[in-house]
Order: structure tokens, then C-alpha cells, then sequence
């Protein structure tokens, strides 16, 4: 008997035949590399405690333990494998993994402290992807969903929500920007305001400058007096002699004015 041929018309893609599950995407190595760095100097950790979170890594003990780091740095203390070895052997879960001989383990793998950076947002990106995977399942489930009161407009518009929350935390936690692009929106926003009602928005100081850029002091300009016969801004004591910073130009409000 000759073997059932597939009456379906669709065409298989190659390797289909041989289908296993995807895991999210992760790197247990680059999250043990990045912990040791930070286990063997410290200052690792400021390469990367702008952006990066517990709920990061994609490995749990690793989001514990890099948060049992971060508490003790930003406290001021100094954490390697020594000092935190009481901490293991308290914590099941460190104890499970092999508590200080893990710890020994993770400053073996250590990167240098210039690479943590580096490390950091390669575990960063990893948890987005899985946050786009998670959200990308979500938007499927909705659509194959049969509840009425969820329009397919709803469902996009919380879709939209979702990826835009997911983006603004990307660039929020992302630490690190191209200065040229940083620069551009520096300059964007500072036209923007000089626009905003025809110049830099701002408190006004009541400073008065002198045309070489000197502040004049309300001490000063108080101390000049006009001349009755001879219109003349003077400094008291020195009727003739037009007053001027010592070196500098005339103050712009030291008008003098001749009448015959």
C-alpha cells in the first residue's frame, strides 16, 4: 500500500520538519561576566546603574544577586566574594547555586571594568526582546480573542500603548546616547524656546552690563550725579572726570551729554 500523499496545497519551508520550541532570547554568560566585574571592582557598577534593573536579567538569581550589589554599593560599602560570603550562606537560593563557591566562580568570568558597560546593554537589549516577544503574544491572543466588547481598534490602540511605554523606557533606562544626537536635540529645544514669545525663557536677574560685558552694581550706578551747569555723569569726588571701571569701557547708562 503506497503511503498517503498530503492533500494540502501549502508548501512546507525548509526545516519545518524538524520544529523545537524558541527560547526567549537571553545570555546567562554575559549576565555571569557582568556580576563578576562587578564583584572584582566596583566601579563597574556606575557603568551601568543608570539603565540597568533587577528585573533585567533573564536569569532570577542574577537579578537577586545584582540587586543585593546595588543596595550595598549605593550604601557606600565595598562588595566582592569575601565580603558578601555571610550573605550567601544565608540566602537558599545562593546556597543552591553554590553559595561562595558561585561567588568565586563569577569573579573568575569577570570582564574588565571598560567592557561592563558594554555587557550591560547587552542585557538590557535581551530583556526588551523578551518584553516585545511577550507583548507580540499578547497582541495575537487579543486578535484570536471572540469578546465583543474588544474591538480590533482597542486592541490596537492598547497594542500602540504598550510599545510606546516599552520604547520610552528603552530610551529612559538606556544610559547611553550618540553625543552628536544628544546635541542636535539640545539645539532643537534651545530654538524652540528662544521662539517661545521671542526669546530664552528664564527669570530675570535685574543685572545691568556695560558694553564690554562688565555687570554694573545698583552701588554704582547710584553713586553718579549729573552736573547743573555741565551735564555729566561723575562718580562722587570727581565732578570733571567722566566715571569708568578702572581699565574698562564706559558703562552704557554713563551717558555724557555737552550743553554750551
Amino acid at each position: 500500500m503506497e503511503p498517503l500523499k498530503d492533500s494540502s496545497n501549502v508548501t512546507r519551508l525548509p526545516g519545518a520538519e524538524d520544529i523545537r520550541l524558541r527560547e526567549p532570547p537571553h545570555n546567562f554568560e554575559a549576565e555571569q561576566a557582568l556580576l563578576g566585574a562587578i564583584l572584582v571592582n566596583n566601579a563597574a557598577y556606575q557603568r551601568v546603574a543608570e539603565f540597568l534593573r533587577p528585573e533585567h536579567f533573564a536569569d532570577p538569581l542574577h537579578g537577586k544577586l545584582f540587586g543585593s550589589l546595588s543596595r550595598l554599593i549605593e550604601r557606600g560599602q565595598v562588595v566582592s566574594a569575601v565580603t558578601l560570603k555571610t550573605y550567601v550562606e544565608q540566602d537558599e537560593d545562593m546556597k543552591t547555586a553554590g553559595g561562595g563557591a558561585y561567588l568565586a566562580r563569577l569573579a573568575a568570568a569577570s570582564v574588565h571594568v571598560i567592557d561592563a558597560g558594554a555587557f550591560g546593554q547587552t542585557v538590557h537589549d535581551l530583556y526588551l526582546r523578551r518584553q516585545l516577544i511577550d507583548l507580540g503574544e499578547g497582541v495575537v491572543n487579543g486578535a484570536f480573542g471572540s469578546d465583543v466588547e474588544e474591538t480590533a481598534l482597542s486592541q490596537i490602540e492598547l497594542a500602540e500603548k504598550k510599545l510606546y511605554d516599552l520604547a520610552s523606557a528603552g530610551q529612559t533606562e538606556g544610559g547611553f546616547r550618540p553625543f552628536r544626537a544628544a546635541l542636535t536635540e539640545a539645539t532643537v529645544a534651545a530654538e524652540a524656546a528662544y521662539h517661545r514669545a521671542g526669546q530664552l525663557t528664564g527669570v530675570a536677574s535685574g543685572t545691568t552690563w556695560d558694553q564690554g560685558g562688565h555687570p554694573v552694581s545698583p552701588a554704582h550706578l547710584a553713586g553718579t550725579t549729573q552736573c547743573p551747569t555741565r551735564r555729566r555723569t561723575t562718580r562722587p569726588g570727581h565732578s570733571s572726570t567722566p566715571w569708568a571701571h578702572p581699565g574698562g569701557p564706559t558703562p552704557t547708562n554713563s551717558r555724557i551729554t555737552a550743553t554750551a
